[in-house]
Formats: structure tokens, sequence, C-alpha cells
């Protein structure tokens, strides 16, 4: 706009004789008030980004726990973080619900074998054996000891840099 009247004004203050100048045309104080204001749209997508950023952060944050968890030999049931709404985004606290894996998996391979037994049927002359399956499951979740608790407790405060007492497990 200020190219426009640069190039407009010196050829209507030639033909008229008066001069134009830029206040009569905008109230340049009600521009002023108009550009300083910070821009509502700026702010809310400021503030979506903040927190898109927040989330995914969170996300990775989880699902690294998860594989570091896992690899220990366990199995992370539930995971809760929760971080400082900062710049750094700094982990207040861990919440995790978790069970042993590994000697879950061996369990389960025992019981099903444990749930096969041989039946026999008297046909005329003939035995026939068959197995039936008794279709008990054992669903007993594997609890973590005090001693194993510790030390998930001690790994997860030396890898995240957290205080034990701000570690919750299966509580």
């Amino acid at each position: 706009m200020y190219v426009l009247y640069s190039i407009v004004s010196p050829v209507i203050t030639k033909l008229t004789g008066n001069s134009l100048k830029v206040s009569d045309i905008l109230d340049l104080n009600q521009y002023l008030e108009a550009s300083s204001k910070p821009n509502s749209s700026y702010t809310n997508l400021e503030n979506t980004n903040t927190n898109q950023i927040r989330e995914v952060y969170i996300t990775s944050l989880k699902n690294d726990m998860k594989e570091k968890i896992t690899s220990k030999g366990y199995q992370v049931e539930k995971l809760e973080v929760a971080v400082e709404n900062n710049e750094e985004y700094t982990i207040k606290s861990i919440s995790l619900t978790v069970r042993k894996a590994k000697q879950e998996q061996k369990e389960e391979v025992q019981n099903k074998v444990n749930q096969i037994q041989a039946v026999n049927i008297t046909i005329g002359n003939e035995q026939v054996n068959t197995t039936k399956n008794e279709g008990k499951e054992s669903n007993t979740q594997h609890v973590l000891s005090q001693k194993e608790k510790t030390e998930l407790q001690e790994y997860l405060s030396d890898v995240y840099e957290l205080e034990k007492q701000n570690i919750v497990i299966n509580e």
C-alpha cells in the first residue's frame, strides 16, 4: 500500500496543488493498535503445536519404556507417564502395571500339556485311546516380588533420571 501511495502521491500533489498525506487516507493509530495485538489464530496454532509436540514426546517415551521393560523380562499391561508442562517436559511420575513375561509363557505351555488326558474307549473287542482336552485355563497373573519391583524401580530411576518414590509399580 505504501508503494502505491509513493507513486500516486506526487502526481496528485502536482495536479491539485494540495499535498496528500498518509494520515489523510489511513488512521495510523488504529493501524498500529491492530498490528500490535497478537493474532488469536497464531496463538491457537502455537498452542496446538505445543500440545502435539508434547503428545508425541509422551508417546515416544512410553514406547521406549515398554521396550526397555520388555527386554528385562516383563510384560507391560498399563503405563502412565506424567510430565511437567514446561519446555523440557520433565518426567514427574511413572505408574505402571507389569507382570513376568518369560515364566508365564513356560507355565502356559505346561498348563496346556497338563490339560490333556488320556481316555480309553472300548468298542466291541477293540480298545481305542483318545485324548481329551479339559479346557481348564489357569488365569493366574504372575505377581512381581518386592525385590523385582525395587530392581525395576532402580533401573527406571537410573535410565529416566527420576526419583524412586515417583515410580509406582503394580499398585
